[in-house]
């Protein structure tokens, strides 16, 4: 795997419905520049009457590939209000881009899902989490090794996977509907993004399934965008309701979504099949 990718990017995400078995216990697990940074995290969490607890704050060794060295802040949150705590993800993620510098991200914050990323190769990220030496389980996983192409790769904010509440994607390729994808983000109020198209998918998953009520087939096939000959009746209603979701470009997906249920891996590519899956 490693000559597969490069130094600047790997990960990988855990997709568990027995992770925590209280019903609104979710993990925040964010990249902070520094104590200082952790700790307004926490203040802005607070500040929108969401309890951060058992938090914990951990700066990994420096990675023998280089890349930026960022902390490790993980904490608790107890809610079911959904909206409330995507809201005021969006809104921590903006402020801590909001100074023309990284002061760090939000990476992960679902009950079923856990991301680990960083800057180095696959096996120097495991290590860094432990990883390679412990004994976690999960009902699934997807990984990623990252050969960047149209985003930096100093920092680990630009790592893959990507997550959205419980859905968590890795990504090859290149979307040029870009643009009209993060106009209707922004229309559904999510309007902190770090740049890539990867981070992108995974929100437009996750929404159109747990927002929107799509089911997983549905919003497969929106996303891949068929060719009007190749899609039904019905399909075709849900690519104009859902225009500014539908990918463009080569790209190949790899996504997991737990919804405490079960654990569903999804995968998807262009319509042309210029990114295969295999």
């Amino acid at each position: 795997m490693k000559y597969r990718g490069s130094a600047l990017g790997a990960g990988f995400a855990s997709f568990d419905t027995l992770r925590d078995r209280r019903p609104a216990a979710h993990t925040l697990k964010a990249f902070v520049k520094d104590e200082r940074t952790a700790k307004k995290v926490e203040v802005l969490f607070s500040a929108n009457s969401l309890r951060v607890g058992e938090s914990s704050l951990a700066l990994p060794p420096q990675q023998q590939s280089g890349g930026e060295r960022l902390g490790i802040w993980k904490a608790r949150v107890e809610t079911s209000d959904l909206k409330l705590l995507e809201r005021v993800v969006d809104e921590v993620n903006t402020n801590l881009l909001s100074s023309g510098r990284i002061e760090g991200r939000i990476f992960s914050y679902g009950r079923h899902v856990d991301v680990f990323k960083e800057v180095g190769y696959p096996l120097e990220v495991a290590r860094q989490y432990g990883l390679d030496t412990s004994a976690l389980t999960a009902d699934a996983w997807i990984a990623h090794t990252r050969q960047p192409t149209n985003s930096p790769g100093r920092y680990p904010i630009w790592s893959h996977p990507f997550a959205s509440m419980d859905c968590a994607i890795v990504h090859n390729g290149d979307i040029s509907s870009f643009g009209a994808n993060m106009q209707l983000l922004n229309s559904w109020g999510l309007r902190s993004h770090v740049g890539t198209d990867s981070e992108v998918i995974a929100r437009l998953i996750d929404h159109l399934i747990r927002t929107e009520g799509l089911s997983i087939a549905e919003a497969a096939r929106v996303l891949t965008n068929p060719f009007e000959t190749d899609a039904s009746e019905e399909t075709l209603k849900l690519m104009q309701r859902y225009r500014g979701a539908r990918l463009d470009g080569p790209f190949a997906v790899v996504a997991g979504i737990c919804d405490g249920e079960d654990t569903y891996l999804l995968a998807l590519a262009d319509r042309s099949k210029f990114r295969p899956l295999l």
